[in-house]
């Protein structure tokens, strides 16, 4: 079974402390990132370029996908292939191992995305 492991390599006080598996039998299936209580990976509420919620991550079948829900500071995947995707609201990219999730407009939360099969 694939697994996608997304880890939070720079921003906030969380930075390297916070490794997040998803897949559908075991652990989480879904991420929510952003600055409200109801978030995975919560951001400072000081911190405004990042909305409530920001981004979703999520697993299915074995595949991990990302989404940007209409933030104000944006999401973009810069892809372990040298395509760098800006997310629009309701675009969904699927993630491959390598990929870098770039979280605000400041780079405020950078994630790593490692799949292993």
């Amino acid at each position: 079974m694939t697994q996608t492991i997304v880890t939070v390599e720079s921003g906030q006080e969380i930075a390297g402390s916070l490794k997040v598996m998803l897949n559908t039998l075991h652990g989480v299936d879904e991420v929510l990132i952003g600055r409200s209580k109801l978030c995975t990976v919560r951001v400072e509420q000081y911190v405004r370029d990042i909305s409530r919620i920001q981004t979703w991550i999520w697993s299915n079948h074995g595949t991990a996908y990302v989404r940007d829900l209409n933030s104000f500071g944006g999401t973009t995947v810069n892809g372990s292939n040298g395509d760098v995707r800006i997310l629009k609201g309701g675009t969904d990219v699927e993630l491959i191992d390598g990929d870098t999730i770039i979280i605000g407009e400041e780079r405020k939360l950078v994630l790593k995305v490692e799949v292993i099969e």
